[in-house]
């Protein structure tokens, strides 16, 4: 055989072991965990090396300012020296920045005498650390040239064959994807390492319902929250036992819909743990939608707000017993009033029972007269019954009960507690009430109690101004589709300018003995009504309060 034939042969089967070795080598990388692909890529570049028997071969990142390469991966020969782990590409070799990095080009140096005048300062670096020859190629990443692959040979000069260098692209490429899938892991980890410590530190648990499997993942903090052993598997029927009965069918119904839907859903129930003790949870979940816009999962974060709802609660009793209060010192405003309002029906059935007792001590009682005084004792008693019962409605301390309100009904109701105390206070009050008026939704005292307090306001500030007519209009119409207006509008003083902005706030009075509690409590009442509370002066002189409800949706409908 020829040396030549002899020659050909031996290369052939480099060719071929140069293959098998890269296909073994892209074998391993397939489905490599993400923890074992450094110790991967540190195994293939020492058999890169082995294979053309030469001295470094290292995988380099690229500093993102684009200058810097920093050795990440290298093998070394016994008794090689080793290159610094950073390494400053433009400024230690230029020429070779410029070819790799501003162009994307492979360098290829089999010896140091074939490069170019403007690379005399490469040859200088590569000398320095014992290059014969250098073959150095970018290799691409989703972000652009992010990696190279360096070979050195130390102790001879070496020509690497086309053929070669395009495989070893093949395997530069299998280290980026490779790389890039650990990094993108290691980000997807860290990312619900943070995610899951932000939300246990918020004491919140994360969770995800698998809809085929109807089985929940949770968290540690979310399986503490419902009571769930760390291994125990929670199925949708074993969350829904630890549900409250009375809030099961609901939390059930919510679970349906945000699975189905992609609009976020919130939902606050009670759960029950094995001590019987309850608690109160909020949920806040969307559904999870695949690569093809299919839902399949509902995730979501559940907390514990037990002491927030006890807080609210006791919120709610304080509020309770400040509205009550309220009312019990607008009742004290009317006292002279009200004792007006019931003396005079008092005073007529005195004087009615009088006149009866006379006519039976009589020797021949009319009956007719007698007949007609009883009824005016029972007109009167009825009216003295009707004061004391209007009275008794303001007084009681009960829940808020949402109904429908008649206003042509509801302001007149209210008028025979202050026509006494107006009338008194020479104020003439007059009501402006729209023939059309839709009703209205809201508790029937609450409402009554606001009206009552506006009304007491405009009539301080009547009697603090001098005037001959002193007038109130309380006035109902309505103002859209959703809305009814009731208005208190006085010819007053007005309102101080300085005094508008802080009408409504809690403890704000310009009285010298108030609380400054009555318009802050009207406002409440009217918010939680979901309507509206303010205050204007009027254009020529006086102010008017202003408050809406809304339309009962029966009426809206």
């Amino acid at each position: 055989m020829s040396e030549a034939n002899i020659h050909l042969r031996k290369e052939l089967e480099n060719r071929i072991r140069f293959e098998t070795l890269i296909s073994d080598i892209s074998a391993r990388f397939v489905k490599l965990p993400s923890h074992e692909i450094d110790g991967e890529i540190d195994r293939a570049l020492k058999q890169i090396m082995d294979f053309f028997e030469v001295q470094r071969c290292a995988l380099l990142t690229v500093h993102e300012n684009m200058e810097f390469v920093n050795v990440m991966h290298a093998s070394y020969a016994d008794g090689v020296e080793q290159v610094p782990k950073d390494i400053n590409l433009a400024d230690l070799y230029p020429w070779s920045y410029e070819q790799l990095i501003a162009k994307g080009l492979l360098v290829n140096v089999r010896r140091m005498t074939d490069l170019p005048p403007e690379a005399d300062m490469d040859r200088m670096s590569w000398e320095a650390i014992g290059v014969k020859s250098n073959l150095a190629m970018p290799l691409f990443s989703s972000n652009g040239i992010r990696y190279l692959i360096v070979i050195h040979s130390v102790h001879k000069e070496y020509d690497w064959p086309e053929v070669y260098i395009q495989r070893l692209y093949l395997l530069g490429n299998i280290f980026v994807n490779a790389l890039e899938r650990r990094d993108a892991e290691y980000a997807l980890q860290e990312s619900e390492s943070r995610l899951t410590l932000a939300a246990e530190s918020a004491g919140a648990g994360l969770w995800k319902l698998d809809i085929d499997r109807q089985v929940f993942w949770a968290t540690k903090k979310a399986r503490e929250l419902f009571s769930f052993a760390p291994d125990a598997e929670i199925s949708v029927a074993a969350f829904l036992d630890m549900v409250h009965p009375d809030d099961r069918q609901r939390v059930r119904d919510t679970v349906q819909k945000g699975s189905r839907s992609q609009e976020e859903t919130s939902i606050q129930y009670r759960i029950v743990g094995p001590d019987g003790k309850i608690r109160w949870v909020a949920s806040r979940g969307r559904a999870h939608v695949d690569l093809n816009g299919q839902s399949d999962g509902f995730m979501g974060v559940s907390i514990d707000i037990t002491e927030n709802r006890r807080t609210e609660e006791e919120i709610l009793r304080l509020r309770e017993e400040y509205t009550h209060i309220a009312r019990v010192s607008a009742m004290g405003e009317l006292t002279a009033s009200l004792a007006h309002e019931l003396k005079q029906p008092l005073a007529a059935i005195r004087s009615n029972a009088q006149a009866a007792l006379r006519f039976l001590s009589g020797d021949k009682p009319d009956i007719d007269e007698l007949h007609e005084v009883l009824k005016d004792i029972i007109a009167d008693n009825r009216r003295a019954d009707d004061v004391i019962g209007k009275l008794r409605t303001l007084m009681r301390k009960s829940k808020p009960q949402i109904t429908e309100l008649d206003m042509r009904e509801l302001v007149p109701d209210i008028l025979p507690l202050v026509a006494s105390h107006e009338a008194m206070r020479k104020i003439t009050l007059s009501l402006e009430l729209d023939e059309a008026i839709p009703l209205a939704a809201g508790d029937r005292i609450q409402i009554q109690q606001v009206i009552l307090n506006l009304i007491l306001n405009s009539t301080e500030a009547l009697m603090s101004a001098k005037k001959e007519s002193r007038l109130i209009v309380v006035r109902a119409y309505q103002q859209d589709a959703q809305k009814v207006v009731l208005s208190v509008k006085d010819n007053g003083p007005g309102i101080e300018a300085k005094a508008l902005p802080h009408l409504f706030e809690a403890f704000y009075t310009t009285k010298q003995e108030g609380l400054g509690m009555g318009l802050a409590i009207c406002r409440s009442i009217i918010e939680e009504h979901g309507g509206r509370l303010w205050a204007e002066n009027n254009p020529d002189r006086g102010a008017t309060f202003y408050f809406t409800l809304p339309i009962a949706k029966e009426n809206s409908a």
